[in-house]
């Protein structure tokens, strides 16, 4: 049985501990590779199967179609959404290390890319963060996870996730 994954395990942990590095040009190099490797692995999917054999997605649509009943995460962007699609962005990176033992998997959708897939889950605004189950949508955040005084809200985060 095949089971799809963002694929985003290994980069999402490079890339979370460098993203806080500074110092050298070297580690901020490597910390712009690492967010260039998230960027990439959240705009494509894959699937892979028993064997651990690792094949390109399909389009965005195929890819919650194919996901049947098992939890899929679509975080829809765009090219133009720099600010709080960059902030989502970050939050959702740091939790998607721990999809696939949740049997789940995600995907980055550029809203002006996916108009269809945006209009089938009435996807308006960006960044919108969407938890999907047997096709339906069972969980919505619009904007970034952030508390009152504009911190990351990070235990918002895990329970969109989690919960």
């Amino acid at each position: 049985m095949m089971k799809h994954l963002g694929l985003v395990v290994p980069v999402m942990i490079g890339a979370i501990a460098l993203a806080g590095c500074g110092g050298s040009s070297s580690q901020s190099a490597r910390a712009q590779d690492a967010k260039d490797a998230v960027e990439q692995t959240l705009r494509s999917a894959a699937t892979v199967n028993a064997m651990g054999t690792v094949t390109p997605g399909a389009d965005a649509a195929a890819f919650v179609d194919a996901a049947g009943a098992d939890p899929v995460f679509l975080f829809f962007d765009a090219t133009w959404c720099h600010q709080q699609c960059a902030a989502l962005r970050t939050q959702v990176g740091s939790h998607l290390r721990k999809f696939p033992s949740h049997n789940a998997a995600t995907r980055r959708v550029d809203l002006d890319e996916a108009a269809a897939l945006a209009a089938r889950f009435t996807v308006k605004e960006v960044p919108t963060l969407l938890r999907i189950e047997g096709g339906t949508v069972t969980r919505r955040r619009v904007g970034a996870f952030q508390t009152t005084d504009s911190a990351p809200d990070t235990a918002g985060v895990f329970n969109f996730f989690m919960l």
